[in-house]
């Protein structure tokens, strides 16, 4: 399984976009009001909820026809404040979970280069 994220502005709201490909083609959703839970240091967490319902397909959160273009595979749009992004740059996240239909996906950030990545993402926004 891969999964890719990015923040992204729509007007004053600001969104955790999440692009999930797994490795096999087995039909996933993620509804309207799922968890996506940051797992902070001190038993502390960040829990964000996705905006709509989305269902999986195969090419669906491919980025490139290489990398997710024959799987299954989703993309899920999550609203996240500005104080929600505060807290994540000041916090070394240990994982991401994210909960489906059927499954709780859970993305480790325990390298330090993912958690670089994700601060320099949220670094680029206008908090």
């Amino acid at each position: 399984m891969t999964i890719f994220f990015h923040i992204s502005s729509v007007g004053t709201s600001d969104f955790f976009d999440v692009r999930i490909v797994r490795n096999d083609v087995t039909p996933f959703h993620i509804e309207t009001g799922q968890r996506l839970v940051f797992d902070l240091p001190y038993n502390d967490s960040l829990c964000i909820m996705n905006t709509k319902t989305e269902y999986s397909c195969i090419g669906c959160g491919a980025v490139t026809l290489a990398v997710g273009g024959a799987q299954s595979g989703i993309e899920v749009s999550y609203i996240i404040s500005k104080e929600e992004l505060s807290k994540l740059e000041v916090n070394i996240a240990k994982r991401i979970i994210i909960y489906t239909n059927n499954q709780k996906i859970v993305y480790p950030l325990n390298s330090i280069d993912n958690n670089k990545i994700l601060k320099a993402i949220i670094a680029t926004q206008d908090l």
